[in-house]
Parts: structure tokens; C-alpha cells; sequence
């Protein structure tokens, strides 16, 4: 509830990293972000333990303002090198003062009003993700925007992003070249149009920059396309002509994003992806791809528990 004092608890685990953002409302529409724990001001205990208190006032300690009109608490947990996550981390939460409390009767009267805010919520969401999507498509296709800090956005202050659409043919692949980051995690996802991420446990549409092959010459190079060129950094994009590029960069103090290592793509044909790869990028069969995917689906069983 806005205003009131939470305890919000758990483990770390193998996360890379977990953070914390209190919104009031939707910061993309009206709304704001209230408050935000980064995990480079989380104390966390030497057993993986943490605590945080979301609270009005101000306390000591790992501290989130939950103000009076909060809406909703994001808790953000990032894994890295999946092959060696065994151990997900866990949060949980306690309205402070009334632990075991029994959940109230639902009446007639709220239930209406739990309707009718669900529709309103409806009705602005079907609106805003149509504008968003014709927005993000109005750019040129197969190309990077530069970084920018989606803090001002709702996002997370401080990290970067990079984000672009891709547009292939059967026969095309669009190569990314990357830079490893300074801070302490990076990624690359493909998306839909509506940036919900593509199938990643039984499929590669996203890496790590510990997932990621790095070439003899200090660089990634990641190759999107809908069949297997047979190269460890291939993003499947899941029988999608098109959709969405994220690349994140956190947990590095910059105030700007190193020209010399911003992200660029180029569009190939997949007969010609020899002639922009290293010509020792590793090269792996149908048995290892098998492989590569059943350390992705082991581990998200492992952090979902099913």
C-alpha cells in the first residue's frame, strides 16, 4: 500500500546483480519514478542475505521511499554466466506490523472498483504500446541508436542501453560488433515489436557478455538471423522476420559512453558471413548447439523452479 512500511528480504544468490525502483504510476505515460536501490548501494550480508526497507520516512540501511502515491515495486534480478548460476537468489516481502495477517473478504464494492481500474489501466496500455511500437519502427531498420541512460525513461538511472530494430531476409544476417563493458554486466536480447523478449530458454536470443564468445581480437561479434550460421554468438530470432534490439551496460560510473566502443551493425548475406567474422571464430555443430541449450534451459528451470 502507498505510504505504509514493507520489509523486503531475501538472498542474492547468482545474481550479477539486483536492484530495486518504486514507480507512481507509469513512468513512460504520466507517471514518475519514485525511488531507486542500485545494487552498488546494496549491503548485502557475507551470507548472500539482504534487507530492505521500503518505507514514508527516511531509515538507516538499505532504504526505498514508498511514497504516498506509489503504484508498484520492480525488483530486478540479473544473471550473467547461466552455465554457473546453481543457487537462484530469493525475495520476498512483509507489510511491516502486519505479518500473518489474513488477506480481507473481497466485497462486491471493491471488486467493481478493482474492475474498473483494470479497464481504465486497459484502455491507456492499448493506446500507449501501438504509439511506442510505431515510434521504435519509424526508424531506419538493421542500425543502432546511441547509448543512452533510460533513467529519465523509468528505467534503470545509470545504466546504458542501446536498442535498434532488426529486418532480415532468409538469406541475411545483421552482425553486431561490441566492446566488453567496463562495469561488471552486459547483455544483448532480441525482442518482439512490443519488446517482449523472444523464447531464450530453449532457444539463443539472448547472451551475456559471460554467455558471449569474445574474439582473438577483443571484440564480440554477435550474428542475428533465423538459421543456425553455426557460430557461437548466433541470436536466433525465433522464425521472426523482425523485432527488436536491447543491449544493456551496467554498474560503471561514466558520464558518457566511449565513442570508440559504441555498438554498430551491418547487414550480410548469410552465404558471406565468413568475410566479416575473424577467421578464427570458433565453429560449433547441431551437438553442441544442443549442448549450449541445455545449459539455457537448465538454468531457467532453475531460477523459475519448474
Amino acid at each position: 500500500m502507498p505510504g505504509e512500511t514493507y520489509r523486503v528480504w531475501g538472498t542474492i544468490g547468482d545474481a550479477r546483480r539486483l536492484e530495486f525502483q518504486v514507480y507512481a504510476g507509469d513512468p513512460y505515460l504520466n507517471g514518475r519514478m519514485a525511488s531507486y536501490l542500485a545494487f552498488e548501494d546494496l549491503d548485502v550480508e557475507e551470507d548472500g542475505t539482504f534487507e530492505v526497507i521500503a518505507s514514508l520516512d527516511p531509515r538507516p540501511g538499505n532504504w526505498l521511499e514508498n511514497p504516498a502515491d506509489a503504484t508498484r515495486m520492480l525488483v530486478r534480478q540479473i544473471y550473467s554466466d547461466w552455465g554457473a548460476a546453481r543457487s537462484p537468489g530469493e525475495v520476498h516481502i512483509d507489510r511491516v506490523g502486519h505479518e500473518g495477517d489474513l488477506r480481507p473478504p473481497l466485497g462486491a464494492a471493491e471488486l467493481a472498483e478493482r474492475l474498473r481500474a483494470a479497464a481504465a489501466d486497459l484502455e491507456v496500455q492499448t493506446r500507449c504500446w501501438p504509439a511506442v511500437t510505431t515510434q521504435s519502427y519509424a526508424r531506419a531498420a538493421n542500425r543502432l541508436n546511441d547509448p543512452f541512460d533510460p533513467g529519465t525513461r523509468g528505467g534503470v538511472p545509470g545504466r546504458w542501453m542501446v536498442s535498434g530494430r532488426f529486418d532480415l531476409a532468409d538469406d541475411e544476417a545483421l552482425v553486431i560488433t561490441a566492446w566488453p563493458w567496463a562495469g561488471h554486466y552486459q547483455g544483448i536480447q532480441l525482442t518482439d515489436p512490443w519488446y517482449s523478449s523472444l523464447e531464450y530458454a530453449n532457444r539463443q536470443s539472448s547472451l551475456s557478455g559471460d554467455q558471449a564468445h569474445l574474439d582473438s581480437d577483443g571484440v564480440y561479434r554477435f550474428v542475428v538471423c533465423g538459421r543456425d550460421p553455426g557460430v557461437p554468438n548466433w541470436l536466433d530470432t525465433v522464425g521472426r522476420a523482425d523485432g527488436m534490439i536491447l543491449m544493456r551496460f551496467d554498474g560503471a560510473a561514466v558520464a558518457s559512453f566511449p565513442t570508440s566502443e559504441r555498438p554498430h551493425a551491418v547487414v550480410v548475406k548469410l552465404a558471406e558471413l565468413d568475410q566479416v567474422l575473424p577467421s578464427d571464430t570458433p565453429r560449433l555443430d547441431a551437438e553442441q548447439r544442443t549442448a549450449q541449450i541445455a545449459v539455457r534451459r537448465r538454468h531457467v528451470q532453475q531460477r523459475f523452479g519448474n
